[in-house]
């Protein structure tokens, strides 16, 4: 499972990525214990909020 962290940072990524016009299609999580993919689990956790302040923690 990813942490805060990681979803936290998968927000962001899709913000990033929709200020240039992108689609994040995946952010895929590797650690020891197997893989995590937001697109497969969580494919809301990819568009990013409405509201984004690049700032924020």
């Amino acid at each position: 499972m990813p942490s805060a962290a990681d979803r936290r940072l998968t927000v962001r990524l899709a913000a990033a990525c929709r200020l240039v016009d992108l689609r994040l299609l995946d952010h895929v999580i590797v650690g020891l214990s197997g893989w995590y993919s937001f697109a497969m689990t969580d494919p809301a956790a990819l568009q990013p909020h409405p509201v984004w302040d690049p700032a924020a923690p």
